[in-house]
């Protein structure tokens, strides 16, 4: 019964993501040569991935939410990009892919995310670095919206009679599907997530179902796009896929980290130092990668769409592996400042102060032990 439940409170939350987004692509195009407009509708794009991440958050299931989020950014930058990048090489004559210099240039903003992520992993949940992650979101959806605005979409002769068939929808089509898609996601988001994490049998650890579960959820319409790009995909609309999602994962992350900093700080969230610090490593490693593939090498192959694939299941090995090795032991590795703090009646992860832990002796590299 509750596999039934979840199914459906799943399925209703994915068409509630599909809405939202379906519906701020109609308001993209209606007003798509007006900045400020643009800007808040990206911002109303985010919405539902603030609510459900805040219901994980708030119903006190925060190894769901980091899970989640990790899981979010890494499913699009890795397994999305990675078949766009597979399919791109098997349709050319050359077997290899150009990605366009405009595209390639996005690929710099993954490496302005990577610092916050860092310092996270170093210092734990500051209130400090909640406000940094905002700014840099305003400042991101300040940079993509002018750039959407000022590089037009070269439209292929389908994608054309495509975008002529987008003349007939309205305003209110974008306004119905948004609003009634963030309701949808704000009524069954605490369903969803009670049930999945009520119900579950030898997966002991929150994080791992918020890492697997969330991306099939929140990125639906993504993985829709990538199953029709896999039919009638052509260069122009690959370049055009791939710099969504390097808009997306970027905006996500970077709200979702603010409000995971601002909302952690304030609820005195304890880190749990192997997982925590081994998924923020990931994360980090992930971001690093992927934008090195796209800003740096002109011309791919599918070598590269197989090793993105590749280091989406080493991830996902490596947080399974650690969670079978935690699931008989709760021991956390405190450092001496940590000690102090809480023996203070202070957490060790909600603090401005800065206290340096040993990463590597917190993370079991060795995967077969």
């Amino acid at each position: 019964m509750d596999t039934i439940r979840i199914l459906f409170w799943g399925i209703t939350l994915a068409l509630g993501f599909w809405g939202v987004k379906q519906g701020c692509s109609i308001l993209e195009r209606k007003y798509s040569g007006k900045i400020l407009r643009l800007w808040v509708i990206k911002i109303v794009k985010y919405i539902p991935d603030m609510i459900f991440f805040f219901a994980a958050l708030k119903s006190d299931h925060a190894d769901f939410a980091v899970g989640s989020l990790a899981g979010d950014v890494m499913v699009l930058c890795t397994a999305g990009i990675g078949t766009g990048i597979i399919i791109a090489c098997s349709r050319s004559h050359s077997k290899t892919f150009t990605i366009e210099n405009s595209v390639r240039t996005q690929g710099l903003v993954f490496f302005f995310a990577i610092p916050l992520v860092i310092c996270i992993l170093i210092d734990g949940l500051c209130l400090s670095f909640g406000f940094i992650g905002v700014l840099g979101f305003l400042g991101l959806l300040f940079v993509m919206t002018t750039f959407q605005k000022s590089h037009s979409h070269k439209y292929s002769p389908k994608e054309k009679d495509e975008s002529d068939d987008h003349q007939e929808e309205s305003v209110v089509d974008g306004f119905a599907f948004t609003f009634i898609g963030c309701l949808i996601v704000w009524i069954f988001s605490d369903n969803f997530i009670d049930t999945l994490l009520a119900s579950r049998n030898h997966i002991s650890k929150d994080i791992i179902l918020g890492f697997f579960f969330s991306p099939l959820i929140s990125e639906f319409a993504g993985l829709i796009e990538i199953f029709l790009f896999s039919n009638f995909g052509s260069q122009n609309s690959l370049d055009s896929f791939i710099s969504r999602i390097i808009e997306s994962s970027m905006l996500k992350s970077s709200i979702l980290l603010s409000i995971l900093c601002i909302f952690g700080y304030q609820s005195h969230f304890t880190w749990k130092h192997s997982e925590y610090s081994l998924i923020f490593l990931l994360l980090a490693f992930t971001l690093l990668t992927v934008g090195y593939i796209v800003w740096k090498i002109t011309s791919l192959t599918k070598f590269h769409g197989f090793w993105l694939f590749a280091l989406f299941l080493i991830a996902s090995f490596l947080l399974i592996n650690e969670d079978n090795s935690n699931t008989s032991s709760t021991h956390f590795i405190l450092n001496s400042a940590e000690l102090t703090l809480l023996s203070s009646g202070k957490t060790a992860l909600a603090t401005n102060s800065f206290v340096p832990r040993d990463i590597l002796a917190e993370i079991k590299l060795n995967p077969f032990g």
